[in-house]
């Protein structure tokens, strides 16, 4: 990415565990200070959008691979 980010300081914590049923848990924690008041909300509510569409689709290409 290029230009001004409204984030600084991004941290984010990653951890794969494996399940009993072959697959993976993911654990996915990140913290930020925002650059411009109120945008904190919406970036929470992207980044989770994010990660739970990703969970969706591997979970369908699992299924799909089966």
């Amino acid at each position: 990415m290029s230009g001004p980010m409204p984030v600084k300081g991004y941290r984010a914590d990653v951890c794969l565990t494996s399940t009993t049923d072959g697959g993976t848990h993911i654990s996915w924690k990140g913290s930020w200070t925002t650059r411009v008041p109120g945008v904190s909300g919406f970036l929470t509510k992207m980044v989770r959008g994010f990660a739970t569409g990703a969970a969706r689709e591997a979970e369908r290409l699992q299924k799909e691979s089966n």
